[in-house]
């Protein structure tokens, strides 16, 4: 009878020593979930932000690639004024040429 009795006392203590590892489990393992939901909240995060990051990246690149295109136009046009002011200097430098001999010829021949 005595032996049933601590026999009694040793399942009792088990079961509520098994019940309380239960508990504790049961509670890790919301507290582990809570961790993975946030850990996938900040990742779908991540790659919502990544996504908006590459699209300004993008963004970027277009406009860095119109203002070369833009550059380089301007650079064309700057030529081709640098041509057309080189042009015109010489022809003025030349005008200026022909108005010094015909201004010498006219010296010249009112001095006679």
């Amino acid at each position: 009878d005595e032996e049933l009795k601590t026999l009694k006392i040793v399942c009792n203590d088990l079961l509520q020593g098994k019940d309380e590892f239960v508990s504790r489990a049961i509670g890790i393992e919301l507290a582990l979930r809570q961790k993975i939901m946030g850990v996938q909240t900040a990742f779908g995060l991540l790659g919502q932000e990544k996504e908006t990051l590459m699209k300004q990246l993008n963004d970027a690149n277009d406009t860095a690639l119109k203002m070369q295109e833009e550059m380089e136009c301007l650079r064309r046009e700057r030529d081709l004024a640098t041509a057309k002011c080189d042009a015109l200097q010489e022809d003025c430098d030349g005008v200026k040429s022909n108005h010094d001999i015909l201004q010498q010829s006219y010296n010249e021949s009112c001095v006679k």
